[in-house]
């Protein structure tokens, strides 16, 4: 009988931890929207080398290295989701971005080298954008005409603001793929909690410094993938009532067969 009380303490206190560890998580990606909405600083440092370009991505102290196999000539542009780019630099033609529904506008490209090629600009999000992908987007490709859905246009990856990229028909959601694909990508500043990681229930405050993406569940296309910024929190608490109850529950079966 202690036995088995233990073990439903055990998996109810493991219940509670990785409740907690995913509210953490999305109370971290609600603060990170609103510091977008509110505006941040965001910076691009790219170059390609032996075949592969790499991309580091900075918005609001989160940061993502993503790296891609690419061919010929290979140009970096922005884009976004709900968000305005202002006071853009390092990218001739472009001051200011407005960015609507997804893909709907793009800055010029910025052809790569080998040295670091830097963009710096403020982004801000809608005031009423509710998800992680309502921010700045970086697009790698090659293009005849150095522009995003240009002659001979050929996309390499896309890495949104939230650590979340794809390439093609794979995304960070299957690491696995991903990375046969030989593709990396890993992250700084964020929750592991909120990383479709092997260890899920690990605490919310430590940073991810591994090579899996910081998001929270990613989906398939690259219009959705993290979870509401909202929504964690009574899912949290319903799953920790729960998990108490059940400890409840057991105890005063033992004591009523003692």
């Amino acid at each position: 009988m202690r036995k088995k009380i233990f073990a439903v303490a055990l998996a109810a206190v493991m219940t509670v931890t990785s409740a907690i560890s995913a509210f953490g998580a999305e109370e971290y990606w609600s603060d990170w929207l609103a510091a977008n909405k509110a505006g941040v600083n965001c910076k691009v440092t790219a170059s390609v080398k032996d075949g592969k370009a790499t991309v580091v991505l900075e918005n609001d102290g989160l940061i993502s290295t993503t790296t891609v196999p690419v061919e010929g000539d290979v140009y970096v542009a922005l884009s976004g989701e709900q968000c305005k780019l202002t006071d853009i630099k390092g990218i001739d033609g472009a001051t200011e971005l407005e960015c609507g529904g997804f893909w709907s506008a793009h800055t010029p490209g910025v052809k790569l080298t080998e040295s670091d090629t830097t963009v710096t600009f403020k982004s801000t999000t809608n005031a009423d954008a509710k998800e992680n992908w309502d921010t700045p987007v970086v697009v790698v490709f090659s293009a005849s005409d150095g522009k995003v859905n240009g002659a001979e246009y050929k996309e390499y990856v896309v890495i949104r603001s939230d650590n979340y990229a794809w390439s093609g028909d794979i995304n960070t959601g299957n690491i696995e793929a991903w990375e046969a694909a030989g593709n990396k990508i890993a992250s700084e500043g964020v929750p592991v909690a909120a990383a479709p990681a092997e260890d899920e229930s690990a605490a919310a405050d430590t940073p991810a410094t591994n090579d899996a993406p910081a998001t929270n569940a990613p989906a398939g296309n690259g219009n959705a993938g993290n979870a509401n910024t909202g929504d964690a929190a009574p899912y949290a608490v319903a799953v920790l009532a729960v998990a108490a109850a059940a400890v409840v529950v057991v105890l005063q079966k033992k004591k009523v067969t003692e």
